[in-house]
C-alpha cells in the first residue's frame, strides 16, 4: 500500500459524530512517515502507514488527522505541563501519535508506547577524504621485511665463513675472518668495484642465495607494498562523539525540542556536558528539506555533524541525492550515544481494551516486517552512496599517478644529490693531494 487517505479535523477534545474515530497526530519524518494535504483529507506515506492501516483494520476505528501542521514532540515545563505533541495528549486532543517517538519517565503517566524499532543515537559526519602520502611506500618495509633482510644477510655471512674455514681443505689461501664476509656482502648492496673473493664455490653460494633471497623478499614485500601504494591515508574525521572535541569549529545539529537535543541539554556525563556548548537546535530539521540540506552542506564542509538514528541519517543522504543529483560526501559514525527505542505513542485516556487493539495492530505490522522492508526499499540507493561517496563522480576511478609515487622520486633525488656531493668532495681531495 503506497498511501492512505485520512480525514482532517480541527483541534478539539471531543467529536459529535456517530462513527468511531481515533484522533491522529503526525510529525513528518522521511522515510518513516510523510504526508500530503488535499481538500478535506491527508495522504499519508511512509513505513508507518503500514501500521496505520493495521490499526484501522483491527480496531474498526477510522483514523482522523487532527494535527496537520508539524509540532515538536514536546518537553515538560516546570509547572508540569507539556509543549507540542505531548501537550496535546495531556489536554486530551489526540489519541495516537504516528511518528518516531521516545518514551521516558516524564511521558509515561500520559502515554504508553508501542515499540516499532530499536536503534542508536549516531552522528552524520563528513566522509574522510583519501590523502596521498608521498612516503607511504616506506610502510611496506615492516618488521617481517626487515627480519628477512637481516636474517638472510647474517645466514649468508655465517654460511660463507663456515665453508671457507672448514669445508675447503684444499685451499692454500689464508682463512678469512667473519668481518671480511660481512664487508664483502655489504659491498654487493652498495657496489663500487668487483668483490675480492673470486673463488668458484663462492659464486655458487651467491647464486643459490640470490635466487632464494629474491623469492623470499618479494613474498614478504609484495603484499605490503601493493596495499600501501594503492590504499592512501585518510584525513581526520569524527567517528564518535568524543572526536567532536578535536574540531573547535564543528557544531552539532539536532531537531529542536526533541530527545536528540536533550542528550546535550540534560547531559548524563562530562563528555556531553562539554559538547552542550556546540549544540545548535534546528526546529524542523527532519521535515524541512531546505534546513536539512543546509545541515548536510555544513557537514560536508566539516563545520557540523547531525544527530540521528542510522535510518534518519540515511534519509538526509537520500534527500541530498534527490536535490543535487549526487551522493553527499558524508558517512554515519561508528560510535553512538546509546540505544534509542522508536515508538508509536498511545494516550492512556483511551480504554484499556482499545489500547490493546492498537498495540496488536502495531505488532502485526512489525512482525510482518512491513516497516523494516519499506525503510530498506526506500533507502536502497543510500547504501551505494555510503560505500562510495564518489559513485557519481567520473573522476573518482583512476589509476596510480605521479603524485602517488612522488616519495620515491624525492628519495631518488636525495640519493643522487648525496652521490654528486661525495663525488665532488673526492675530486677536490684528489686535486688537493
Amino acid at each position: 500500500m503506497d498511501h492512505l487517505k485520512f480525514e482532517v479535523f480541527p483541534f478539539r477534545a471531543h467529536f459529535n459524530v456517530s462513527e468511531k474515530f481515533l484522533r491522529l497526530a503526525i510529525v513528518q519524518l522521511d522515510p518513516f512517515i510523510n504526508k500530503k494535504r488535499g481538500r478535506g483529507f491527508v495522504e499519508v506515506y511512509g513505513a508507518f502507514s503500514q501500521a496505520a492501516f493495521a490499526i484501522q483494520a483491527i480496531t474498526k476505528h477510522r483514523l482522523s488527522i487532527v494535527s496537520v501542521e508539524d509540532a515538536p514532540h514536546g518537553i515538560k515545563l516546570k509547572n508540569g505541563t507539556f509543549l507540542g505533541i505531548m501537550g496535546m495528549f495531556q489536554r486530551g486532543e489526540i489519541d495516537v501519535f504516528m511518528g518516531p517517538a521516545l518514551q521516558n519517565n516524564d511521558r509515561f503517566p500520559i502515554v504508553e508506547s508501542s515499540t516499532v524499532s530499536v536503534s542508536t543515537y549516531n552522528l552524520l559526519t563528513w566522509s574522510p577524504r583519501k590523502m596521498i602520502d608521498p612516503f607511504n611506500f616506506v610502510l611496506a618495509f615492516d618488521a617481517d621485511v626487515w627480519a628477512v633482510l637481516i636474517i638472510s644477510f647474517v645466514s649468508l655471512v655465517i654460511f660463507s665463513w663456515t665453508v671457507d674455514r672448514y669445508l675447503t681443505p684444499w685451499r692454500t689461501e689464508p682463512k678469512l675472518p667473519v668481518t671480511f664476509y660481512i664487508w664483502e656482502f655489504f659491498t654487493y648492496f652498495f657496489p663500487q668495484c668487483s668483490g675480492t673473493q673470486q673463488a668458484r664455490w663462492f659464486r655458487m653460494c651467491q647464486m643459490g642465495f640470490w635466487i632464494g633471497f629474491s623469492l623470499l623478499l618479494m613474498t614478504s614485500l609484495s603484499g605490503a607494498l601493493t596495499s600501501t601504494m594503492t590504499i592512501k591515508g585518510e584525513e581526520d574525521s569524527v567517528k564518535k562523539y568524543a572526536d567532536i572535541l578535536r574540531f573547535p569549529e564543528v557544531q552539532i545539529f539536532a531537531e529542536g525540542q526533541s530527545w536528540f537535543t536533550q542528550i546535550f541539554t540534560h547531559p548524563q556525563n562530562e563528555l556531553y556536558r562539554k559538547l552542550s556548548s556546540r549544540l545548535r537546535p534546528v526546529r524542523g530539521l527532519f521535515r524541512d528539506r531546505a534546513k536539512a540540506r543546509q545541515a548536510v552542506v555544513a557537514t560536508e564542509a566539516r563545520r557540523g555533524v547531525i544527530v540521528g538514528s542510522p535510518t534518519i541519517c540515511k534519509s538526509f543522504i537520500l534527500k541530498e541525492k534527490k536535490a543535487s543529483g549526487r551522493c553527499p560526501r558524508v558517512t554515519i559514525s561508528s560510535g553512538n550515544a546509546g540505544l534509542m527505542s522508536g515508538s508509536i505513542l498511545i494516550s492512556r485516556k483511551l480504554p484499556r481494551a482499545l489500547r490493546s487493539l492498537i498495540n496488536k495492530g502495531v505488532l502485526a505490522s512489525t512482525e510482518a516486517f512491513l516497516h523494516q522492508q519499506y525503510v530498506k526499499w526506500t533507502l536502497r540507493d543510500v547504501e551505494e552512496c555510503l560505500r562510495n561517496p564518489d559513485v557519481d563522480d567520473k573522476r573518482s576511478t583512476r589509476g596510480l599517478s605521479i603524485p602517488d609515487l612522488q616519495g620515491s622520486f624525492i628519495l631518488l633525488s636525495i640519493g643522487l644529490s648525496v652521490a654528486l656531493g661525495t663525488f665532488a668532495i673526492e675530486r677536490i681531495l684528489e686535486q688537493s693531494g
